[in-house]
């Protein structure tokens, strides 16, 4: 069973590439990842063939997922194939590479290339894990059977000899005491031949010297294990894997050897086979160049002992010759003699021979005198076909040997197979490139956002989808499905991913749909399009053209239509429309309900038999006014119903005019604010109510504000009378001193009672309209009050204020208070520089008020305390800097009591800045005192 893994932060992607895979590969099933983190977790648990890894995905992206792949020991040698729609950026493919991924393929997906690179990666995996298993059980073997050697005698002959590996022993002296037949027969010398030999006359000088000293650092019961070369009686270069055991006295003298050695040349081929189809796997998989394709494959082709030379030629597709691409190892004469030359001739016999490399320049004279002079011994040619014909030829050459081994023409065939598929799809795609450049010039010409859609995944776009959907990039588009662009929420009794899937089964029935969708845009909006499915194909692929057109003009107009209809005739205050002279054209039941009449009793009648005869029913020149300002906001009128019964109304009335400027007709709205009004009549009598309950209140609180600064005020006036014997400036001084400190005093307990009162919830609002520049104005004043008493004459106070000047709701005293608080601080924690004081209107519901200084500033770790009762940023100075720890809990509190809120930015020796916005309108809900 073969096993891949897909990973894929996109579900539908996902499903698409596990129902090809598993339809094109037999007996295949393919694990899905949603995550990169899953998909590790997956590929260690089940040690797929391929994992196929898209490279755009959240948290993990491909590459970075590839990379944890290959560092882990558990999955390093499992292929990764990346899916990328950057096929073109090389810093990607770099990337991609450097992070250990074997092949890319490029979005949209080339089925056959997929299923090709797949199979490919497949059996270098499975070829690894047969290398692997044989090398383990082939050493497992060994050191089992000679281990059995010391258990028994018996068997002692028959094993070593009937081994599979080879073995030897050698005395103090390097002469063979005992070699197996298989050791004979790796060496190529006869068995009593080997018995009378040293080993030294066996080897070269440089691998002697290599077994000397891999042996003389092995440690009495150790082995060493290494690789060596050498060369049979016959001439034929082996390669051997030694594992050698010393053997020492007790006094550490060199006694001999015992050694088993493999002959790996094979395994060490096929090794370096498999390692070149990895790489001409990734290198034809991450580029289009041509150039760069032959070249690898080139250099790989002659990589080989009995090549060492050779050229790629391609088939021009004008004059069908084949022209030289790159070439290795030939002198420029040969080159110029061979550049370009007709493959006709022997395209015949190729077709007709079953063994794709074989020598050809001697069937053809001129090629032969080439071969001559070139000093060429053996020539060979692969070629590289799509549909049946020759496309591209592959020739290698060597200057030493007479004949090209069978493993090196196996090895050469094997590359050239591999590279086919890439060959194919570049040739396919530049015979595509002029239909491909007219589609486009039609397709990006178009204001309406086209789309194609293979097996459920975009495989085109233009850019009228990308300006559609406000995304920078087709590559947002590309490889993923149209239902990614989409939404599950049900709009209008309609799921547009259900419609969506709908469409396309419909258009894959009948070639052709039809239908209104909802699209959803990269900032998340929704909105309508009218979509036209139409089903092409090309070649046996079947694509469906998607052209999009954008509906929110049309949307927003049913839908002002529908809000129209819904305000008229549903609404609950009155809607009506006249002519210029005052005719009623249209009216709601609303406003006839609130007049009295019937809407047919109404119609066609003029507007001003609804004015009362209060000397407040000045309808006539209101709608004057309006024909003159083209706009009526929020006026009160007095209005008359069926029956002479006046109420107040509010009329907010607008000119409407035609396409041309030319003024057409009135529209009118009017609310009966009979109950509002008797709700601030209400309010009124409330309001006096509660202006008595706050003079009690004050009356009480100035009573025990007296109690308490009656003995203050004695603390101060009696200070002033010191003793007489003192001098004259210390008298003044002192005095001066206790009088400061008597006022400093009272301030704090002032500020502890005024903070007793709201924390214990005894203040109240008073709100009044303010003037924010007057605000700001008296605010000032008290700045450089404080400024002048601090005895800070290095600060200077600045006032900021903007143009617009919004009049709020507030309490004037207690936004005063906040302002004291900020301001004592900043002056406090200033030495010298600036204090800014003012405001900025932040929308049309609030108002923002600042206090900015100069000052030491905040740290950073101390800014979320200072708001809290007793708590100040700089405790380990407060000798200092004098203060309560209350004001800005205090401000802080009195913010809230405003519905407002506060905060600071402070960067310290830097300065801070203290923010507090309050709503420009009281909550109606909230229990207020006003004035």
């Amino acid at each position: 069973m073969i096993k891949l893994l897909a990973i894929d932060d996109n579900k539908n992607n996902l499903l698409a590439l596990k129902a090809l895979l598993e339809d094109l590969l037999d007996n295949c099933i393919v694990l899905t990842a949603q995550s990169a983190i899953e998909g590790i977790e997956m590929a260690k648990k089940n040690n797929p063939d391929t994992i196929i890894l898209d490279v755009i995905m959240p948290e993990l992206d491909g590459f970075q997922t590839c990379k944890i792949l290959k560092s882990d020991k558990a999955t390093e040698s499992i292929p990764v194939i990346l899916l990328t729609a950057l096929m073109t950026d090389t810093n990607s493919k770099i990337k991609g590479l450097e992070a250990g991924a074997e092949a890319f393929i490029a979005k949209p997906i080339d089925t056959s290339e997929l299923i090709a690179q797949t199979r490919a990666m497949i059996r270098i995996k499975q070829a690894e894990d047969k290398l692997r298993i044989k090398k383990q059980d082939l050493e497992h073997k060994v050191i089992n059977q000679a281990k059995k050697l010391d258990d028994t005698d018996r068997d002692y002959k028959n094993i070593l000899e009937n081994i599979g590996e080879g073995i030897g022993k050698l005395d103090e002296k390097n002469n063979f005491t005992y070699i197996n037949a298989r050791g004979a027969e790796i060496f190529g010398y006869p068995k009593q031949t080997l018995l009378k030999e040293k080993l030294k006359n066996i080897l070269s000088k440089d691998m002697y010297k290599t077994v000397m000293q891999q042996t003389s650092m092995t440690k009495p019961g150790k082995s060493a294990k290494f690789y060596i070369k050498t060369i049979t009686k016959k001439g034929v270069e082996k390669t051997l894997f030694v594992t050698a055991m010393p053997e020492f006295d007790n006094e550490g003298n060199y006694l001999g050897a015992s050694g088993i050695f493999r002959d790996v040349t094979k395994v060490l081929r096929d090794e370096k086979l498999l390692s070149k189809q990895f790489e001409l796997a990734k290198i034809s998989s991450a580029t289009n160049n041509i150039k760069l394709i032959a070249k690898a494959l080139l250099e790989f082709a002659i990589d080989a002992e009995d090549l060492d030379s050779g050229g790629v030629y391609m088939r021009d597709k004008m004059n069908r010759k084949f022209k030289l691409v790159t070439s290795m190892g030939i002198s420029d004469d040969f080159l110029k003699a061979v550049s370009s030359f007709d493959f006709s001739k022997i395209q015949q016999q190729m077709s007709e021979r079953k063994d794709m490399f074989y020598c050809m320049f001697n069937d053809l004279p001129l090629y032969k005198e080439i071969k001559v002079n070139e000093g060429l011994k053996a020539v060979g040619i692969v070629p590289i076909t799509h549909n049946d014909s020759s496309i591209a030829i592959l020739i290698v050459a060597s200057h030493k040997f007479e004949e090209i081994s069978e493993d090196t023409k196996q090895s050469v065939n094997y590359l050239t197979a591999q590279l086919n598929s890439a060959f194919k799809r570049i040739i396919v795609e530049q015979e595509n490139i002029a239909n491909i450049a007219k589609y486009k010039s039609l397709v990006e010409g178009t204001k309406d956002a086209i789309l194609t859609i293979r097996k459920g995944i975009i495989t085109d776009c233009n850019q009228a989808l990308c300006i559609m959907l406000g995304y920078k990039s087709k590559s947002a588009f590309i490889g993923k499905s149209p239902l990614n662009f989409t939404t599950n929420e049900i709009i209008g009794g309609i799921n547009p991913t259900k419609k969506g899937i709908e469409a396309i089964e419909e258009t894959l029935k009948n070639n052709f749909y039809e239908f209104e969708w909802i699209l959803k845009k990269s900032n998340g909006e929704l909105f309508w399009v009218e979509a036209r499915l139409s089903l092409f194909s090309t070649g046996n692929q079947r694509f469906i053209s998607v052209i999009l057109r954008d509906l929110s003009i049309q949307k927003e107009r049913e839908e002002e239509i529908r809000k129209f209809k819904t305000i008229t005739d549903e609404a609950h205050y009155g809607c009506a429309m006249t002519n210029l002279e005052g005719q009623l054209i249209y009216l709601n039941k609303a406003f006839a309900d609130m007049h009295s009449y019937k809407i047919e009793s109404l119609l066609n009648k003029n507007i001003k038999i609804l004015q009362g005869n209060s000397p407040n029913s000045n309808l006539n020149e209101l709608i004057n006014q309006l024909r003159e300002k083209e706009y009526l906001e929020s006026t009160e009128v007095w209005n008359s119903t069926k029956d002479g019964k006046q109420f107040p109304a509010l009329l907010n009335g607008m000119l409407i005019k035609d396409e041309n400027n030319t003024p057409s007709y009135i529209s009118y709205t009017i609310i009966d604010i009979s109950e509002l009004k008797q709700y601030e009549l209400d309010i009124r009598e409330a309001l006096s109510k509660a202006e008595e309950s706050d003079k009690l209140k004050a009356a009480f609180l100035a009573s025990i504000s007296h109690e308490l600064r009656t003995p203050l005020n004695a603390v101060i006036g009696f200070s002033q009378l010191l003793s007489s014997d003192l001098e004259d400036e210390e008298v003044d001084l002192y005095s001066s001193l206790i009088y400061e400190s008597g006022l400093h005093l009272k301030e704090i307990v002032d500020d502890i009672f005024y903070f007793t009162m709201v924390k214990s919830g005894q203040e109240k609002l008073n709100l009044s309209k303010i003037n924010p520049s007057l605000l700001i104005a008296e605010v000032h004043k008290l700045a450089l009050d404080i400024k002048d008493n601090s005895k800070k004459e290095d600060i200077n106070v600045k006032l900021e204020l903007p143009e617009e000047k919004p009049f709020l709701i507030s309490d004037n005293l207690k936004i005063i208070h906040v302002f004291k608080q900020l301001i004592r601080n900043a002056i406090k924690f200033t030495k010298k520089g600036e204090i800014k004081i003012g405001f900025k209107a932040e929308n049309k519901d609030s108002i923002i008020f600042f206090v900015k200084d100069t000052g030491i500033g905040i740290p950073e770790e101390k800014i979320d305390i200072i708001f809290e009762f007793f708590r100040q940023a700089y405790d380990a100075l407060s000798r200092q800097y004098e203060g309560t720890g209350m004001g800005l809990a205090l401000t802080k509190k009195l913010l809230e009591m405003l519905n407002g809120e506060i905060w600071v930015e402070s960067q310290v020796n830097t300065g801070s800045s203290f923010y507090f916005k309050i709503p420009l309108k009281p909550d109606n809900n909230e229990e207020v005192n006003y004035q």
